[in-house]
């Protein structure tokens, strides 16, 4: 039984790292396209946080795309500082021991956890629309660019949509302000 269930949690994981591989691939794919046609580097697709930047840069005007990349830093590092243990010294009859127990975050870091992933969504939604807006494409093509990104990310790319500018707008200049 206890085999079964380590032979499983090992396929599991195995499928779960080959799709993750593969959403980024194609993800990166369609990016490196997309910022071709914006007249950006392609090669900013590969790198993480720049590519955030650039892909805000493309689709929207303001700052949006640096509270996007500290709301990711903040939601993503929860995760982590939510895993650590607190080491305590314990005097038993034989001796010292050490105990490491889980200690719970606090609430108010739970809080600006909580709300940076709302804001999170809230940027991944807007973002997708005025992607696709500013690619002349609709609102039905942005909920595409959310639920399925990679796929419309390369239907965008590789399509022969043009780039119309920020949000749709070709008189609007690709720079934050």
């Amino acid at each position: 039984m206890y085999s079964f269930f380590l032979s499983s949690l090992a396929v599991g994981s195995t499928v779960l790292v080959i799709w993750s591989i593969i959403w980024y691939v194609l993800t990166i794919v369609g990016d490196w396209k997309i910022f071709e046609k914006a007249g950006e580097k392609p090669w900013k697709s590969i790198i993480p946080f720049l590519n955030t930047y650039t892909e805000f840069k493309l689709s929207w005007k303001g700052v949006y795309g640096i509270v996007m990349i500290i709301c990711n830093l903040i939601t993503t590092n929860y995760a982590r500082i939510s895993n650590t243990y607190r080491v305590y010294m314990a005097q038993s009859a034989e001796g010292s021991t050490v105990v490491a127990v889980p200690s719970a975050p606090s609430g108010l870091f739970t809080a600006i956890a909580v709300c940076a992933l709302v804001v999170t969504i809230v940027l991944n939604v807007l973002k997708a629309k005025n992607l696709a807006a500013a690619f002349g494409k609709n609102t039905g093509f942005a909920m595409g660019l959310f639920f399925f990104e990679p796929i419309f990310r390369i239907v965008l790319g590789l399509g022969k949509d043009k780039y119309v500018g920020p949000m749709g707008n070709p008189n609007q200049p690709k720079t934050f302000r």
